[in-house]
């Protein structure tokens, strides 16, 4: 049975590879942090943020919450990632992630992606709806567009 690899190295490995690195402080990949769903949301939040204090001088306390939002939705999203990742991120909603609008729109598209389980996709409806009318269906389908 292998180990699950650890948050400071799923951070280190992206350190360790320039184009990774840029791709995910950009947001225009989190492919290389991907991992870091399978860990639960505090424990990543923690060692994540010691993480990035040890590689950054100039460290902005802000950075791994909007990291980890912004991972949040992209598995959700990213098709590229498969349906796996989402269900990694529904679990991390599950337990108490913070919500906000981002989250409300791209739990809306897993509630219409027939890639997920109906489980999921009921999940995915469950989570939004217990945090209330953030997003109404007018903005959702206008996001579609």
């Amino acid at each position: 049975m292998t180990q699950a690899v650890s948050v400071a190295e799923i951070w280190r490995e992206a350190c360790d590879r320039p184009n990774a690195l840029s791709a995910v402080l950009a947001r225009t990949s989190l492919l290389p942090i991907a991992r870091l769903l399978i860990h639960p949301w505090k424990t990543v939040l923690v060692e994540l943020t010691e993480a990035f204090a040890d590689e950054h001088k100039t460290f902005d306390a802000e950075m791994t919450p909007t990291l980890l939002r912004d991972l949040v939705v992209y598995a959700l999203k990213a098709e590229e990632l498969g349906v796996y990742w989402g269900d990694l991120a529904l679990k991390w909603l599950e337990s108490g992630f913070p919500y906000d609008p981002e989250i409300a729109h791209a739990l809306a598209q897993v509630h219409r992606d027939k890639r997920f389980s109906q489980t999921s996709r009921h999940s995915a409806m469950r989570i939004a709806r217990s945090h209330g009318p953030t997003v109404s269906s007018h903005e959702c389908k206008e996001s579609r567009a």
